[in-house]
């Protein structure tokens, strides 16, 4: 028994010297990340600069130089196919966490003003393919790149001067520039739905890529930001409201409805002749606890196991983007609309959740007169829009009225990026804009001559 005591293995001979160690490293290595962490959270609820850079990660541009946004033949383009441009930087609008109704206007564009500005925004004018192969010989005698006045240039003249042109502003989503990632092949789709009439406006707003910006990106800026280059198309390039159609995708769908709502709330009310939302969300606070960074990284995962937490954090969020209220109020202000909400169903960065909540409360603010009983914020089901089979691809939903239409598409596939340059999305583009009396027909055909 004395040899058996003897030569017990080593493992077994556990005593507090060695025991308090290994308790002591195990603490460490769960308490440190876990004061990191916290130390995190208390960062960003304390300092507003921080959570700016969360939620619009305006610094993160995903490309190599942002120079190279001076040079679009850089991500594929033909020459002068795209004009880089800039228009004054506006003052952010005073919004508040539900509406944009009391804001004042931002100053408009024009050639004068873009000299004196020392501030300003940076934007692409995209021409429709086949109106840039007619004209080609003298966009490529041009100069290329950023220009003083791009209302001098021939490709500023295609768009104003031709009655049928059609404008879809896009707006981007968080990080990156509007040349990062798939952008430029957004704007190839969205130009597609007709490659004579089709032209692309898109911008970076404030702090993102080349646009001015000394402070951090925020709800009021952004707006500010969109209502600014709706009205260059307007004002500058003379495209009446009803050829615009507002195209955006993630965080940009919040910046659309706000802008959308400025404009619906002036004194002489403006309204687009549509609005394309992909992969939009509810409101920050609903995308907080699931919101996958890059698709993979779950930023508030830790917080599961404290709800109470993650509900005191939502109550001091400064960008709030309560897109679900803001557009049920829009639909019930607006004497015709043409709205369509795409989603894909393997969107990991933002569920499929939110685009049922969004249709829902479109449809509420569309027939708000009490036609549709809205309880709990769900729309009666009986009445929420009319199921169209299209197979494998997906699912449709249609709510139609006298006002006009509501549709929202959920694509079997197409992810959160990847779904803007389907042809789903250009197919989007091109009803809205029929839908606001633009046919593309004989008096709109292209094909004939240049």
């Amino acid at each position: 028994m004395a040899e058996v005591k003897t030569r017990m293995p080593s493992a077994l001979q556990v005593g507090p010297s060695t025991l308090v160690p290994r308790v002591g490293s195990i603490f460490l290595a769960v308490a440190v990340p876990s004061l990191l962490y916290a130390a995190f959270i208390l960062a960003l609820v304390a300092f507003p600069t921080l959570e700016a850079h969360v939620i619009y990660m305006h610094r993160l541009t995903l490309m190599r130089s942002v120079d190279a946004l001076n040079t679009p033949e850089l991500f594929g383009f033909m020459r002068n196919q795209v004009r880089p441009f800039t228009i004054p930087l506006p003052a952010p609008l005073s919004v508040g966490n539900i509406s944009v109704s009391s804001l004042t206007a931002p100053p408009t564009s024009s050639s004068s003003s873009q000299a004196a500005a020392t501030e300003t925004l940076h934007a692409w004018h995209v021409l429709p393919l086949r109106r840039y192969s007619c004209h080609q010989e003298a966009l490529v005698a041009e100069p290329a790149g950023l220009v003083d006045d791009v209302t001098t240039t021939h490709g500023f003249s295609l768009l104003r001067d031709d009655p049928c042109a059609i404008v879809v502003i896009h707006l981007h989503g968080a990080s990156g520039t509007m040349a990062s990632g798939l952008r430029p092949e957004t704007y190839r789709a969205l130009a597609a739905a007709d490659p004579t009439h089709v032209h692309v406006l898109a911008l970076d707003y404030r702090g993102y890529g080349l646009s001015s910006g000394s402070s951090s990106p925020c709800e009021g800026g952004l707006i500010a930001d969109a209502v600014a280059l709706a009205r260059w198309a307007m004002d500058v390039a003379q495209v009446p409201p009803e050829r615009i159609v507002v195209h955006a995708q993630s965080l940009g769908t919040a910046v659309a409805i706000g802008m959308v709502e400025y404009f619906a709330t002036q004194q002489r009310p403006v309204e687009f002749g549509g609005l394309v939302l992909t992969a939009g969300m509810f409101d920050v606070a609903s995308l907080m606890a699931e919101y996958r960074f890059n698709g993979v990284l779950r930023l508030m995962a830790p917080l599961d196991w404290l709800p109470a937490v993650l509900d005191w954090m939502r109550t001091k969020l400064r960008s709030t983007w309560r897109s679900g209220e803001r557009l049920e109020r829009v639909m019930a202000m607006l004497s015709r609309h043409h709205v369509e909400l795409l989603h894909a169903q393997d969107d990991r960065v933002v569920s499929v959740a939110h685009v049922h909540r969004l249709f829902e409360a479109a449809v509420a603010g569309s027939v708000r007169s009490g036609a549709v009983a809205v309880l709990d914020g769900e729309v009666n089901v009986a009445v929420a829009g009319a199921e169209v089979d299209v197979g494998a691809s997906g699912a449709v939903w249609e709510w139609k009225s006298e006002r006009g239409l509501i549709r929202k598409r959920v694509l079997s596939v197409g992810e959160h990026d990847r779904l803007m340059i389907l042809p789903a999305t250009s197919c989007a583009v091109l009803d809205a804009s029929m839908a606001a009396g633009w046919s593309g027909g004989e008096s709109c055909d292209g094909r004939a001559r240049c």
